[in-house]
């Protein structure tokens, strides 16, 4: 169980709250160049602006307008000119608020700033090696633009989407402020801002009532806005289960799938306190989670079932409560052991691999185990046609690896890592992973001032470091 007590977590949670609100206010001015590359745009004041609605689909003419706002860096580097010296600009993007008239960036000027980061860094590309990805710089400063005109020109439904996206003010800063494109695939590329802004259409266009002003709440609205931003952003080039070769989730189910939870919050224990504050650079963490989109809405379920008590709550979201540290079973690379993919095992008759219950019988396999059916109205799942439905595959040379088979087998660093980021994502804690190479890192830095009765402790609390959720409001529990 958790010791961090209910005011501490609250105060914790408020104050990292403020801290991420603060960041994101700060501009960076510093080296600021005005017509010379590409500006680091960090953040801007929040601020309350009527928002347009985006255009519904239409037909898509051979011929489209280029939509307002989509301009070339150096018509945008023209108008930034007029605002003023390099020292003003700066002065005013530092202020980043428009309580004082002439003191900061108008609206529109701040929008000039938007426009241009997204245009220009729309040039960028995502190359990918074996183990570590790039981002490679535009060669011309209207590769971004030229970009975006390609992706104007499939049709006009790409042309209206852009067009809003460059002057809805609340939507161009969300998404501008909130990080590159691309999840924590690192070896893969395809990550770009067009299908970002792609795949941002396509959540806007499955529920536009979501983003719409008077379809909703105000409050849901802004959060959906910034749930689809994540979803954009988070989820742009292979978002899957951490380990096998599960197909990448489709951003729209996962939205639906969050939001969901949210809707349900008290239900799934999904932590709306924490999820409707975070900003971008945080939310998208939630839609990064390295999961297949069916198993997200299992996990909840099969969690749950195991901590029913909300007091258990530090437990149900400790990684070590599911997995043991290191292998148990035979090793057939990965988790690619035939038991686990046998149908009889699955279904009728299964053997223990965790240390704790080794070599005991499980009476209807590892379903009665794992349940990989469950009761849950707001997630079919018993049939195939269903679309939670649990897909098992029966080879087990198919990599088609499931979370239940690290549970069973075990796993190291990474694995514990990158479950416990799995199951306090899904209840709205955003964090990032350590694997084995983080640890070895924190280790060869601290170790030999570590008294050596205390290294085997440190070496622990390094591994569990990867379990600690990223806002304090978050119970866990220590390594068992």
């Amino acid at each position: 169980m958790s010791d961090v007590t209910d005011e501490q977590r609250a105060n914790g949670r408020f104050a990292c709250a403020a801290e991420l609100i603060g960041r994101r206010r700060l501009w960076l001015a510093a080296g600021l160049t005005i017509a010379l590359g590409s500006f680091p745009v960090a953040a801007l004041a929040d601020q309350q602006a009527p928002l347009s609605t985006p255009v519904a689909a239409a037909e898509q003419p051979q011929q489209v307008t280029l939509p307002k706002g989509l301009e070339r860096v150096e018509e945008i580097d023209a108008k930034i000119k007029k605002m003023g010296s390099v020292t003003e600009v700066a002065r005013k993007l530092q202020t980043g608020s428009t309580a004082n008239a002439g003191a900061a960036l108008t609206q529109e000027e701040e929008m000039l700033f938007l426009r241009r980061s997204l245009i220009y860094d729309a040039g960028y590309t995502k190359v990918g090696t074996d183990n570590r990805a790039s981002w490679i710089a535009p060669k011309h400063e209207d590769d971004g633009y030229n970009a975006l005109v390609k992706f104007v020109q499939k049709g006009a439904d790409n042309a209206k989407f852009l067009e809003w996206l460059l002057n809805d003010y609340e939507a161009l800063q969300l998404y501008v402020t909130g990080g590159i494109p691309g999840g924590r695939s690192w070896w893969q590329d395809g990550a770009s801002h067009v299908r970002s802004i792609e795949q941002f259409m396509a959540l806007a266009k499955a529920h536009p009532d979501d983003i719409t002003r008077g379809k909703t709440s105000e409050a849901d609205r802004v959060v959906y806005k910034k749930m689809m931003v994540s979803a954009a952003l988070g989820m742009n080039d292979r978002t899957r289960l951490w380990t096998g070769t599960t197909k990448p989730a489709d951003p729209v189910v996962r939205y639906e799938i969050i939001k969901k939870f949210r809707e349900h919050s008290d239900q799934y224990r999904f932590r709306k306190d924490i999820f409707d504050q975070l900003p971008v650079e945080n939310m998208r963490w939630i839609f990064e989670n390295r999961i297949a989109n069916e198993e997200m809405p299992w996990l909840a379920n099969y969690s749950l079932g195991r901590y029913p008590n909300a007091k258990d709550e530090g437990s149900r979201l400790n990684a070590y409560s599911y997995i043991e540290y290191g292998h148990h079973g035979d090793d057939y690379g990965g988790y690619k052991d035939p038991e686990f993919y046998n149908e009889d095992n699955l279904y009728k008759s299964a053997v223990s691999q965790e240390p704790q219950t080794l070599g005991q019988v499980i009476q209807g396999g590892w379903n009665a185990k794992y349940h990989f059916t469950y009761e849950d109205d707001n997630f079919p799942n018993q049939n195939p046609s269903d679309p939670y439905y649990l897909e098992l595959s029966h080879d087990h040379t198919s990599d088609m690896v499931r979370l239940w088979m690290p549970f069973e087998e075990g796993g190291v660093c990474g694995a514990v890592s990158k479950t416990a980021r799995t199951s306090t994502a899904s209840s709205a804690c955003p964090q990032r992973w350590a694997d084995s190479r983080a640890t070895r890192r924190f280790l060869s830095t601290v170790w030999w001032t570590i008294p050596l009765r205390r290294r085997r402790a440190t070496r622990l609390r390094a591994t569990a470091l990867a379990t600690t959720p990223a806002l304090v409001g978050c119970a866990w529990a220590a390594p068992r």
